[in-house]
């Protein structure tokens, strides 16, 4: 009985943080990242999309410096949004429209995402790539809205 009890209870846990929606810190093109999945992700649909590139301070290879600012350290702090929210972490600083082209196309293959509600963010550096990406006339077309910060 002790042992059925302790299987409950530990499923109920892993159930109910999941439910709340759930953050993990992934790869994306090999690239750090963290990836919120919203309440509901795994049952299925697509979702908004809100992708993060920070700004020098935080570019490298400490992940953990990808919850200082933006989305993901709101997220950190409690805050859960109704959509799939990545932050991606560039190893050299600056990111450009063809690392930004190719990092939407990684997580639009891998990930329930709705293609009509994709939203860059940025912080500096990634501010100036994402305003870069959507002044591209390739690129810029599939974005629903950026949201620059500097």
């Amino acid at each position: 009985m002790k042992k059925l009890l302790t299987i409950f209870l530990g499923l109920a846990i892993a159930l109910s943080s999941y439910a709340q929606g759930v953050q993990k810190q992934e790869k994306i093109m090999g690239l750090n990242a963290y990836t919120y999945y919203p309440v509901g992700y795994e049952q299925g649909g697509n979702y908004p999309l809100i992708v993060f590139f920070p700004g020098l301070g935080e570019a490298g290879t400490n992940a953990q410096a990808l919850l200082t600012y933006g989305p993901s350290g709101f997220i950190a702090k409690g805050y859960k949004p109704a959509a799939l929210v990545i932050s991606v972490q560039p190893t050299y600083g600056w990111v450009n429209e063809t690392t930004i082209s190719q990092v939407l196309a990684e997580i639009t293959k891998n990930y329930h995402v709705d293609a009509n509600k994709i939203y860059l963010t940025g912080l500096s550096a990634g501010a100036a790539g994402i305003l870069q990406y959507a002044l591209t006339p390739d690129y810029g077309k599939n974005i629903a809205a950026v949201v620059p910060m500097s």
